[in-house]
């Protein structure tokens, strides 16, 4: 398993949240190579990059919230993390001499990356009898989500 940064607690829901995964999207899970992750106070998310020693960086932050919500829950937003680094990440519009295009082309390609992991994780979460909460909160997302500040970020 991935080097896990937080309390014992975290530790033991985020195996509780694996154990529940099926073993095909366990197996999917474990393809996107996370490195680690980590409890933090904002931003859940995946933060990709490469280090400054060309070492690819894959790590899966979550809040309390997102940890703790239910180990359904969380299980799902790991599949969900993960597709967002096995899939092919759109590039983002920009114009013939670099700079971003509008705004509108920019939120457009952020939805459009987050619609299928969505989609992944709804896949996972069905597969797991998740409560009907989850599963109607998570068919109303549209990946708007993906354009919230992340100063405004409570999940």
């Amino acid at each position: 398993m991935s080097i896990v940064d937080g309390d014992r607690s975290f530790h033991a829901y985020l195996c509780q949240a694996l154990d529940r995964l099926s073993p095909s999207d366990r197996a999917y899970f474990f393809k996107a190579a996370i490195q680690a992750i980590r409890r933090v106070d904002s931003n859940s998310g995946v933060v990709q990059g490469v280090a400054a020693d060309g070492r690819d960086i894959r790590v899966i932050r979550l809040t309390r919230r997102t940890a703790f919500f239910s180990v359904t829950w969380l299980a799902g937003v790991l599949v969900h993390e993960a597709c967002h680094v096995i899939e092919p990440r759109q590039s983002l519009p920009v114009g013939s001499g670099g700079e971003r295009k509008d705004m509108a082309s920019l939120s457009r390609a952020r939805i459009a990356e987050e619609n299928p992991c969505l989609a992944r994780q709804l896949e996972a979460l069905e597969s797991m009898a998740a409560p009907a909460t989850e599963l109607t909160h998570l068919r109303g997302q549209d990946g708007s989500h993906a354009l919230t500040s992340p100063a405004l970020q409570d999940w």
